[in-house]
């Protein structure tokens, strides 16, 4: 076969497969180019990331990561402009991994790209992260035992106060970095609040580390036993009647003093609405003779909780008159 023979034959075949299907082959044609202008219409721009955190994982066992360094970095991309403002810190990730056979102490680590992980990967890229080194701090993993203590928040009410309270367990098993748990002399347990209380109650709590890099082992959860009391107060009746008894008394019958202070100390939820007229202060002279009698008030109440009485002058003077002879009328002479 002659050369021009098979250039024409070359040519016939070029020119079938093209006309094959043409309508679908120019319609693909024209979306790339409609999809090209679009793309190359938008334009490229870059933005900064602020504040992406970082994770840290792979430690090795019986260390605990203390202290993560700055715990941020600034990612500094590149992408079409319109994608580019609705790309937020969030939604990129950066991993750091440690090597196997780190060590106690402070570790700097380098922040290669290839940690970081952007979102639409395929039209996004990142061009600079900073700071590209950071330092993380690890520490050895121990345990101990702490007692435990209720985390009691507000006051009750005003006429009572906190007694004693119990926790069951009495000790917690924690674990954390060895640096935390040296200094670590109690733990607490979840708040309780006491506001306004006026008696004793039990509540079941959590135990609650004060640092999120200490764990509590055992037990989750403790008993507590808060005891409210009533407060104590002391209350003073200034000027307050002495009363006799009996009450039926010959002319020129007195008291000295007539009036004392009366002090008395007991619950504040009773002292404190207390009335003068619930009391009386009684000075008892029953089948006493005539004269002059010290006598020691004696406090007459239905209120049975009153701790202490205290009477200020303790004793009161009773002048007790004689008594007149009566006359008999026979005695008596008609005037002349």
């Amino acid at each position: 076969m002659s050369f021009n023979k098979l250039l024409k034959r070359k040519s016939s075949k070029f020119v079938a497969s093209i006309s094959n299907n043409i309508g679908l082959k120019l319609g693909s044609l024209f979306l790339a180019i409609i999809l090209w202008i679009t793309i190359t219409g938008q334009g490229i721009d870059e933005q900064k990331l602020r504040n992406v955190p970082y994770q840290i994982r792979n430690v090795p066992d019986g260390l605990i990561v203390t202290d993560k360094g700055v715990g941020v970095v600034d990612l500094h991309i590149r992408g079409p402009r319109s994608l580019l403002p609705a790309i937020r810190p969030e939604d990129s990730s950066i991993v750091l991994t440690l090597s196997p056979d780190t060590i106690i102490g402070e570790t700097k680590i380098d922040i290669a790209h290839n940690n970081v992980y952007l979102p639409y990967p395929n039209q996004t890229s990142l061009l600079q992260i900073s700071p590209s080194e950071v330092s993380v701090t690890l520490d050895e993993m121990t345990s101990k035992s702490v007692p435990i203590r209720p985390h009691l928040r507000g006051n009750p009410h005003p006429d009572y106060q906190l007694g004693e309270w119990r926790v069951d367990p009495e000790q917690a098993e924690v674990q954390g970095p060895k640096s935390y748990l040296e200094h670590l002399e109690l733990i607490y347990t979840e708040t309780i609040d006491i506001s306004n209380q006026t008696m004793s109650f039990n509540e079941r709590v959590s135990i609650k580390p004060a640092s999120p890099l200490i764990s509590v082992i055992r037990p989750a959860r403790a008993s507590a036993r808060i005891e409210i009391q009533e407060r104590i107060i002391e209350r003073a009746f200034t000027d307050f009647n002495v009363s006799v008894l009996p009450e039926e008394t010959e002319p020129g019958f007195r008291v000295e003093p007539e009036t004392v202070t009366l002090t008395l100390t007991g619950p504040a939820a009773l002292l404190n609405r207390l009335r003068p007229a619930e009391l009386q202060l009684v000075a008892d002279w029953t089948e006493m003779p005539p004269g002059e009698h010290q006598i020691s008030p004696v406090l007459v109440t239905d209120h049975e909780k009153l701790l202490t009485i205290n009477i200020d002058p303790e004793l009161v003077t009773v002048f007790i008159p004689k008594a007149e002879p009566e006359q008999d009328n026979d005695d008596i002479i008609p005037p002349e």
